[in-house]
């Protein structure tokens, strides 16, 4: 190809399409007639399926913009491929370039032709019957802009024929037509034509002009090197948040003995821990009789079944069976929202002043592609005192709704699916829906984005669970991690929405529906010592804000409108986390941070109005290799912002002047349950007496600021030890005291007591109830 072959080929081109009608065979019907049927159903139904497709001017505006971006796109990307390919001789991106370009050519001159044959009349901003043979001047069918988005796409693809490269060109092709549409630029009808046409023209093009001679091996496939970050291709499930594997991994890592590991985003498949397990084995020395050959091997045993695994071979297993009984002496804290809380991190169980239980069993199945995990509990909780009028009232001035949420004062006694989902692996890439637990972030105490601090929140997720290796020169980012959810949260009590004139009105419970929750999160292991994340998560829709295809693409705009206005984008959040072994001191230390901002585009460009966490991880202490220490530092007490508006300034972090539950399930945070207007430092330091069996000391601090609800601060001291008998017994115990302070809910300080035994039955890998049943 060169470029003046682009201008030669062009007239050949446009013979071989429009006579190909002429050359349709009967094989053709498979997908002609599906095609023709679709489209004669959209024609009958264009008007009326824009009638429902109501847009403001801004969502029009909108629209424009992002089709015209998303073109652009895609017409810039090969072209810079092109530039790229002559200066340093890769034959195969000048040829994307050219071909692209001449594909484009030949899209433009089919398309416009076909406009001026049929004038059919636009949708307009209104309305537009979009009646043929009617306009001339600028008629609609079929779209220019989807049909050189698709053309585009197509060639992209064909050059690059892997997953992801087929995913990204023809995910913005997609978008752009999506965008014509809602713009009320084109019928449904108009995009789809010119779609089809578009990506029909781009492979003729490829399959008539690509040079064959060009290797095709690895090119858009992702996972180069042998296919090195690639695990098991069976279904597969998550590991729990609260598994003991996240702490050897994590050690292991400190140590250097796992350089691939994205602590960013868990929980990881089961699949991705095989891959990491064997990754360990090629560093550690097996059988040598020390610690970290004592964890590989312990790890090696639990997903024994994943690195054997059978694809033909259907798999159930039973993994954990457990009873926890505990008692708290007096009064505990339950509001993390507004003041702070006894246990954190638990998945957000009940619990209360007395005796609280817990007792459980999971277990997980795998067909072929196909994976199912349920872990069902029943749990028991004790008393929590109701909230002084003082408290009450305060929470009202704070939060500007009617009454203070009503915290519950009676024991629980129920039976609770904790986590229970169906998931299905393609290629290492993994969907899933149930309800699920998420840890975006490193460390020990909960991320700011998401934890297992609330109750699980029933999610749609996707995720790539083994690290991808772009291509060209993308690889210097070095592996990615994706991860996009898709969940709706419970338990809200109060929205805030306003009447036709605009005047505010709050609403208390029940609250119907529902507001939804969506997240992106991206990892990049730019080197085997340096992590870094990007995310974002939005609460949007509910009550008087209608959960529609303008709804969700408006929680993306960069705009920042009032929370009052029928165009409030949401309730949104951007993360940014690293995690970073030092210099020096590869193996000794490990330094890490995650950060939020309320409604600005990163923590990083906003600092002075963002809440962070910190952290240093040393998995062992010079001369006590059995030794680590772990020291977190966090607040939400972001300095100077405001002056006491809670829509403005103290009490920010997690609130939000339209969703008033603030960034909540079940009234719990689903981030860190530092709260908002916290500052806090926890330290942990555990002797591991083997791979199995180790006792931890933790202390906590946290401090609320005076000015939000009268402040207060809390302390506490724990012990906790997990000792393994007979292989599959395991004991864990923790004994804590603790001291808090908090004026609007105690006259007094108050000091309590707890203490909680953990007996469970966990065989390494699970117990194969398969197996047994054959």
């Amino acid at each position: 190809m060169s470029l003046k072959r682009v201008f030669l080929n062009l007239p050949g081109d446009q013979k071989t399409i429009w006579v190909s009608p002429l050359h349709l065979r009967a094989r053709d019907t498979t997908w002609l007639v599906p095609f023709l049927t679709i489209n004669g159903l959209l024609l009958a139904s264009d008007q009326r399926n824009m009638a429902h497709e109501h847009s403001n001017a801004d969502a029009i505006s909108q629209s424009k913009n992002i089709a015209n971006a998303g073109l652009l796109t895609l017409v810039a990307v090969p072209a810079g491929m092109y530039m790229w390919g002559g200066m340093n001789g890769s034959r195969r991106e000048s040829e994307t370039g050219l071909l692209t370009a001449e594909a484009l050519i030949n899209g433009a001159i089919v398309n416009e032709s076909l406009k001026q044959v049929f004038g059919r009349e636009r949708p307009g901003p209104v309305d537009g019957r979009g009646r043929f043979f009617q306009d001339f001047s600028s008629p609609s069918f079929p779209s220019l802009h989807s049909t050189l988005s698709w053309t585009a796409a197509s060639v992209i693809a064909h050059e690059y024929p892997g997953w992801l490269s087929q995913t990204l060109a023809y995910s913005t092709a997609g978008m752009v037509s999506l965008a014509r549409v809602t713009g009320r630029q084109h019928f449904p009808s108009d995009v789809v034509v010119g779609g089809t046409l578009g990506w029909l023209i781009g492979r003729q093009t490829y399959q008539a002009h690509h040079f064959t001679g060009l290797n095709d091996g690895q090119y858009g496939r992702f996972i180069p090197e042998g296919r090195r970050l690639e695990g098991p291709q069976t279904g597969t499930t998550y590991v729990p948040i609260d598994s003991w594997i996240y702490a050897d991994f994590d050690r292991l890592a400190a140590l250097g003995y796992l350089n691939t590991a994205m602590v960013g985003i868990r929980p990881w498949t089961r699949n991705e821990c095989a891959r990491m397990v064997e990754e360990i084995g090629r560093g550690v020395e097996v059988g040598d009789g020390s610690t970290w050959s004592s964890l590989y091997e312990r790890l090696a045993q639990e997903f024994a079944p994943e690195i054997a695994a059978n694809a033909s071979q259907p798999d159930a297993r039973i993994e954990e069976v457990y009873t926890r009984t505990g008692f708290i002496s007096g009064t505990p804290l339950a509001d993390d929202y507004h003041f702070a809380k006894t246990v954190t991190n638990d998945f957000g169980r009940p619990f209360g002043e007395g005796a609280n239980a817990v007792a459980g069993i999971s277990g997980r199945t795998v067909v072929g592609p196909m994976a199912f995990y349920g872990r069902v509990e029943y749990q028991h909780a004790g008393t929590l005192p109701p909230l002084s009028s003082a408290a009450q009232l305060g929470i009202e001035q704070t939060d500007h709704i009617p009454f203070a949420p009503p915290q519950r004062t009676s024991s629980v006694d129920r039976v609770r699916p904790l986590e229970a989902y169906v998931s299905f692996n393609f290629h290492g890439n993994v969907l899933s829906f149930g309800r699920q637990s998420l840890w975006w972030g490193p460390g020990v105490d909960g991320p700011m984005l998401f934890s297992n601090n609330a109750e699980p929140v029933p999610l749609l997720t996707f995720t790539n669970g083994s690290p991808i290796v772009l291509p060209w020169i993308f690889r210097w980012i070095g592996p990615v991690r994706i991860a996009l959810v898709w969940g709706q949260l419970n338990g809200y009590q109060f929205e805030a929405i306003t009447d036709a004139v605009g005047n505010r009105l709050v609403v208390g419970p029940p609250i119907e529906p529902h507001p939804f929750l969506h997240g992106e999160k991206f990892s990049f292991k730019l080197t085997r010592n340096l992590e870094f994340g990007f995310a974002l998560t939005t609460v949007f829709s509910g009550p008087g804000f209608p959960l529609t295809l303008h709804s969700f693409l408006r929680s993306y705009s960069a705009a920042n409108t009032s929370p009052f206005k029928h165009d409030d984008p949401g309730d949104r959040r951007s993360g940014f986390d690293f995690s970073y072994r030092l210099p020096g001191l590869r193996k000794w230390a490990t330094l890490y941070s995650d950060g939020f901002t309320e409604d600005e585009f990163s923590p990083i460009s906003y600092p002075r109005k963002s809440s962070f966490r910190a952290g240093l991880y040393l998995p062992r202490l010079p001369k006590l290799p059995k030794v680590d220490l772990r020291g977190e530092g966090i607040y939400t007490d972001i300095p100077n912002l405001g002056n006491g508006d809670p829509e403005f300034g103290l009490g920010i972090a997690y609130f939000n002047a339209h969703y008033l539950s603030g960034y909540t399930n079940y009234g719990q945070i689903i981030g860190n349950a530092i709260g908002r207007e916290g500052r806090g430092v926890n330290i942990w330091s555990g002797y591991h007496f083997t791979a199995e069996n180790s006792v931890q000391l933790h202390y906590r601090f946290q401090h609320v600021n005076p000015a939000f609800l009268e402040g207060g601060h809390l302390r506490d001291f724990d012990a906790s030890g997990t000792f393994v008998k007979a292989g599959h017994l395991v004991l864990n115990g923790v004994l804590k005291w603790e001291y808090w302070n908090f004026p609007l809910l105690s006259p007094s300080p108050k000091t309590n007591v707890s203490m909680a035994l953990q007996i469970s039955w966990r065989p390494l890998g699970g117990w194969s109830v398969w197996n047994r049943a054959r």
